[in-house]
């Protein structure tokens, strides 16, 4: 629909100006999920901004004693590196930044042609990992994907993996496989996935190590001995008996987190998904499920530049001016999407020297999530930083 600010939409401007949260983001999510709990008062978290325009998912890791944003990069990003390398023009791909100074140290030539990438470090085998699908996002969502290492099958029915052990993660380093092939049983169609390190499997479920979750909500598990995560090894296999949770479905990833009373006992799987807002729900068992509670809508501190990513030099060069203008908040950023939580398995991260996390991050998009935009640039993604471990901040929501 049309979303030109209407005396309707200025009460609402009036509302977030005054209070910091725009009405209606839970009410969404309910209409969505049945009964999302709202979050508690006040957030666990400081929402410091957007970090940049027009960038697609994004996961924020923790790596060699650096925070890097791992972005996915579609033909309407100001700086696609389609204009100075001509094998990227016209195709989607994925590149790695360094989250505080914005320099990116990676522009991954691999994944030209796909989408959806999501990263994750394995600290015990010292492999920072990325996970995504074949879907050239500048030719729709799942279009053909053609770059060199693309399988040549219909998009969205595979996922790719790619790995480097470089304690700078640059575009020369990374290695390509298949992690789960197109055919394979429950992965019809995919878009985002995530994929999270297990140290107490649940109550019920075969032994693994790791476990991913597929768009729209399945779960796959892998207990490969030398954390091999592509076809090549043990391979991901569906986890038996789960159930998806009653959330919203969209723009998924997850996180395995042990128990914050007891590290001995069987942890707790994290989905973060989202509608119009982004939630968690958990489980311990892939089966029953706590209620998912609402983490991330709308508020006015999505509308500032953050101090990271270099925002602030390039902010006014790609439209954020304008879009940060209160009049002009409802026509474009009234949709929070695609979530990510970092950073988890700090304790191995530092037993295999890549430092501890200083503090915790959460990155979600702010956007019409594909519906009409009044302004030329229509999204951005936001931040948010919190000081206790991840596994106190996920469970602080339940």
């Amino acid at each position: 629909g049309d979303h030109a600010v209407t005396t309707n939409s200025t009460m609402m401007l009036a509302f977030i100006l005054c209070s910091g949260i725009i009405p209606g983001a839970v009410a969404s999510a309910a209409s969505a999920t049945g009964h999302p709990v709202p979050p508690p008062v006040p957030r666990p978290y400081t929402t410091l901004g957007s970090i940049d325009v027009g960038t697609l998912e994004n996961t924020v890791f923790w790596w060699a004693n650096h925070t890097y944003v791992l972005e996915n990069i579609g033909c309407g990003y100001a700086d696609h590196a389609g204009q100075w390398f001509p094998a990227y023009a016209n195709h989607s791909y994925a590149r790695v930044r360094n989250l505080m100074t914005g320099v990116v140290v990676s522009n991954i030539s691999t994944t030209i042609g796909f989408g959806f990438v999501n990263a994750f470090p394995d600290y015990d085998h010292n492999r920072l990992w990325l996970f995504g699908t074949p879907a050239d996002r500048c030719h729709g969502n799942c279009g053909a994907c053609t770059g060199p290492s693309c399988p040549g099958l219909p998009s969205c029915t595979s996922i790719q993996a790619w790995w480097t052990s470089a304690a700078v993660p640059s575009s020369t380093s990374w290695e390509t496989a298949v992690a789960i092939p197109a055919g394979s049983a429950k992965l019809t169609h995919t878009y985002n996935q995530g994929v999270s390190r297990v140290r107490v499997p649940g109550p019920g479920l075969p032994d693994h190590k790791y476990v991913m979750i597929s768009e729209p909500m399945n779960f796959f598990i892998n207990n490969d001995p030398d954390g091999n995560l592509t076809a090549g090894g043990t391979g991901w296999t569906f986890a038996p008996g789960q159930k998806a949770p009653h959330a919203a479905g969209g723009g998924v990833s997850m996180q395995w987190a042990a128990d914050p009373t007891d590290p001995t006992l069987p942890g707790f799987y994290y989905t973060v998904t989202g509608g119009s807002s982004v939630g968690f729900a958990r489980s311990r068992d892939l089966v029953t499920w706590d209620p998912y509670h609402v983490a991330i809508s709308q508020s006015a501190a999505e509308y500032k530049i953050a101090p990271l990513n270099d925002f602030p030099a390039t902010a006014a060069r790609k439209g954020f001016t304008n879009m940060s203008l209160p009049t002009n908040w409802p026509m474009w950023g009234y949709d929070n999407n695609d979530g990510d939580v970092c950073c988890g398995d700090q304790a191995a991260a530092e037993a295999a020297g890549h430092g501890a996390s200083p503090s915790g991050w959460l990155v979600w998009g702010v956007s019409t999530q594909g519906a009409h935009c009044g302004l030329p640039q229509c999204s951005t993604n936001a931040v948010g930083q919190f000081n206790t471990t991840l596994e106190v901040m996920l469970d602080s929501f339940f």
